[in-house]
């Protein structure tokens, strides 16, 4: 399984034709894609032409991305990081100060 990441946003490459459920946002070509933090800043994606994503609402908020070229993801306090083309699966996590064994417990806001 490959990741990227970029503070509490997580990008998972997976394979085509995941089914979503619940009430869908669509983004197209030309689009910007917002993934909002907890900081109230957002990472953000300009899709290209022929990429799109779907965005589901509600508190797991869960988005698949469809990119057909090397797409930048941007955030005002974190480094660019740089998606190839592929199929994403974007979720945030949270950090819960739980302290386990002297360190804190990660847990993913929506995960497998």
């Amino acid at each position: 399984m490959k990741i990227w990441r970029q503070g509490d946003v997580v990008f998972q490459l997976i394979e085509k034709g995941r089914k979503l459920s619940g009430q869908l946002q669509i983004a197209g070509s030309g689009d910007l894609v917002e993934f909002h933090s907890e900081t109230g800043k957002s990472h953000t994606i300009q899709l290209s032409k022929g990429s799109m994503a779907l965005q589901v609402k509600g508190e797991d908020q869960e988005t698949l991305l469809t990119l057909v070229e090397p797409t930048t993801v941007q955030h005002s306090e974190h480094a660019q990081i740089t998606l190839p083309a592929g199929h994403y699966r974007a979720f945030r996590i949270r950090d819960y100060p739980q302290p386990i064994q002297g360190e804190y417990q990660r847990r993913m806001v929506r995960g497998d």
